[in-house]
């Protein structure tokens, strides 16, 4: 067994085509976070505390709460359909269309909801944020890369 023996390259992951497992099983974990996330939260504002409930308690019309809730609930189905439908959409439309929903719902509340956290200072409003941060990171990703795969640096030679 020579010296520079690499136990990583033992994990690499190629399917038949050789391109890279690895980046695949990363793309469908962020699919079923985000899928659960938001296909949780409209459940939670279509069926527990009601579209006009989260409207009022929100301080928002109740037209932009239902476009919230619908929308969640698309992106939710979307993100994951985006990619069982892959080899039909090969510029992965659906996957960049649930990402961009993504992406504005959360700014969205990061704007409107969020940024009220600063009021009791920068760090306090940052902290408020983490999550909205990077589940809009996550809806960006997907609405610039659509279903394209990346390498994981395990599988390359």
């Amino acid at each position: 067994m020579p010296l520079s023996f690499n136990i990583l390259n033992h994990f690499h992951m190629k399917d038949s085509q050789g391109g890279c497992k690895c980046a695949q099983m990363a793309s469908w974990v962020m699919r079923l976070v985000l899928a659960v996330i938001f296909l949780n939260a409209s459940y939670m504002k279509l069926f527990m505390m009601g579209v006009d409930g989260f409207a009022e308690a929100m301080g928002l019309p109740v037209i932009v709460a239902w476009l919230v809730a619908l929308g969640e609930l698309g992106a939710g189905i979307g993100i994951i359909a985006g990619k069982l439908i892959a080899s039909q959409d090969s510029k992965g439309m659906l996957t960049r269309l649930s990402g961009g929903v993504i992406a504005l719902i959360m700014l969205g509340a990061i704007i409107l909801v969020k940024s009220k956290g600063f009021e009791a200072g920068l760090n306090a409003g940052i902290a408020g944020m983490y999550a909205d941060l990077a589940l809009l990171a996550m809806g960006l990703n997907f609405a610039l890369m659509g279903n394209v795969g990346g390498h994981c640096g395990l599988c390359e030679k």
